[in-house]
């Protein structure tokens, strides 16, 4: 099926295995030079299909002690720790004043596990999916690609502990793709971990 997301109308009555919230890094205009992209990968019986957003952010998640972590890396000494304080200050009233977005991020991808669990037809869960988002404000939400697993092929599981990600890679019809998946609670990621190896049978690193 490739690439063009009209298939997706062929294959609405398949059952969801799994849906996972993820981000996919991508170098153009979209991403004002370099950014990542929010992307939805919705596992069906016999196909995957990816759909992109128009959430877009410098870095995945998580951000919190974002701006700290990075003034403080382009500093040293005693400045470094000086430096990471401020931002560190700057960040808290922000967040203060604006929320925790990485809550509510949490949040939906509860939703999203929960929504797999229910295992609806895929037609009804992109539908769903596309509510929950445009409901958060992100005004594009669509399906990019569509692949029966025969066509993937390649596929790395890497569990990286220290940063808290699931990296998932592979390859489709000649286009190489790598998504990062990120969560605060590290079990839950084990968890989407082993699903996928199940679902494409592979060994999760």
């Amino acid at each position: 099926m490739g690439s063009d997301p009209g298939p997706v109308s062929a294959i609405s009555s398949e059952r969801v295995r799994l849906i996972i919230d993820s981000w996919s890094y991508r170098f153009g205009l979209r991403t004002f030079g370099g950014g990542f992209i929010r992307c939805i990968l919705v596992f069906s019986e016999s196909h995957l299909v990816v759909v992109e957003t128009s959430h877009v952010a410098t870095s995945p998640p998580p951000w919190y002690g974002g701006l700290a972590r990075w003034a403080s890396s382009h500093s040293s000494g005693l400045d470094a720790i000086a430096t990471g304080v401020f931002w560190g200050i700057i960040e808290a009233i922000i967040r203060r004043f604006r929320g925790d977005p990485e809550a509510k991020l949490v949040d939906e991808f509860e939703y999203l596990i929960g929504l797999s669990k229910r295992s609806p037809e895929t037609g009804r869960a992109l539908d769903e999916i596309t509510d929950l988002l445009r409901k958060s404000g992100i005004k594009k939400v669509a399906p990019k690609y569509v692949y029966s697993y025969s066509e993937i092929g390649d596929v790395k599981l890497n569990l990286n502990n220290k940063k808290r990600y699931l990296v998932i890679e592979f390859t489709a019809q000649g286009k190489k793709h790598k998504y990062i998946v990120y969560h605060r609670d590290w079990n839950r990621i084990t968890e989407l971990s082993q699903q996928l190896k199940n679902i494409l049978g592979v060994n999760a690193l």
